[in-house]
């Protein structure tokens, strides 16, 4: 039977935790690896893609297991309101709160509150990083092959970014032009301008969606950006509209790696093309490039990092 502990549970512990499928018994023994954005996770898109199979079947139910799949949600919902567990509860957010609102999140006031609390805690909160040839990648954020990056705050939010390699390379920066509040990003389309002089380069967006807030002060004054590239230098907050096709897009994992070292292999054949092979000798890129060696030009420089 069907059952959701009420008791005093434990919340944030950072062992791995069931996903919500196992959660609600309709699978046995999976543990979510992808903290709870299922957005990018294959066993969810294929166990979904089952259910709705099953939803439109004539005959429901049948001998074979994946025959009797379905969602979470509607497994969760044959339970008593009051004991059904909310979602931060099945993360281990907090302690046992009921769902109230058939796991509708956008009509719980609970689950608003706590996305706006929880969006100004992983902000600030310190990112893992690893080092690759002199820059920075972050763990757990999607990379564009552009050069910005997506950090998931929700099921349906994101932040989004510029990467450590494009503001050293291209910076320092008089200027960003970030869309406003309302205006729609789309995916591998221009999305950010930045300056330099007289100088100007797009930025591609790294997903869809419609903008829910802006780092304005970022847009004057982008140095900021460049002391905490996936923290506080953050430019807008986008309420996405298609994450589970276009995140499959974007760099992840061991591949941001093999994605940045292939970056600065590009910027030194720039170099060896303009300067010779002595150019490039093995060494670190400085920041500035096109300010330490104007003769390379700011816009050829910018089209090689962005426009891979």
């Amino acid at each position: 039977m069907l059952s959701f502990s009420t008791s005093n549970q434990q919340a944030g512990s950072p062992a791995p935790r069931p996903c919500y499928w196992a959660q609600a018994q309709v699978v046995k023994n999976k543990e979510c690896t992808r903290n709870f954005q299922c957005q990018s996770c294959p066993f969810d898109r294929a166990l979904r893609k089952q259910a709705a199979m099953n939803a439109t079947r004539k005959t429901k139910g049948g001998t074979r297991l994946k025959d009797r799949i379905e969602t979470w949600q509607d497994r969760l919902r044959q339970l008593p309101v009051l004991q059904r567990p909310c979602i931060h509860t099945m993360r281990g957010e907090i302690t046992f709160r009921p769902c109230t609102e058939n796991y509708v999140c956008a009509e719980c006031n609970f689950h608003q509150y706590f996305q706006d609390i929880y969006s100004v805690y992983t902000v600030l909160s310190p990112v893992d990083l690893l080092e690759c040839r002199g820059f920075h990648i972050p763990q757990g954020y999607y990379l564009h092959p552009g050069h910005s990056w997506v950090k998931l705050e929700s099921e349906d939010t994101v932040r989004i970014g510029l990467d450590e390699f494009a503001l050293k390379i291209l910076g320092p920066l008089d200027a960003i032009d970030i869309p406003v509040l309302g205006k729609r990003l789309s995916q591998d389309q221009p999305g950010f301008i930045l300056h330099r002089g007289q100088h100007s380069v797009a930025v591609l967006a790294p997903l869809s969606g419609v903008i829910t807030d802006v780092q304005t002060e970022l847009g004057e004054d982008p140095a900021p950006a460049l002391d905490d590239p996936y923290g506080r230098g953050w430019l807008v907050r986008v309420k996405a509209s298609d994450l589970r096709r276009e995140l499959p897009r974007l760099i992840l994992g061991v591949e941001s790696a093999d994605f940045l070292g292939q970056s600065v292999n590009r910027v030194f054949s720039l170099l060896e093309e303009e300067y010779g092979p002595l150019a490039a000798d093995g060494g670190d890129l400085a920041p500035d490039l096109a300010g330490q060696l104007p003769e390379m030009g700011w816009e050829r420089l910018a089209d090689a990092v962005l426009r891979p």
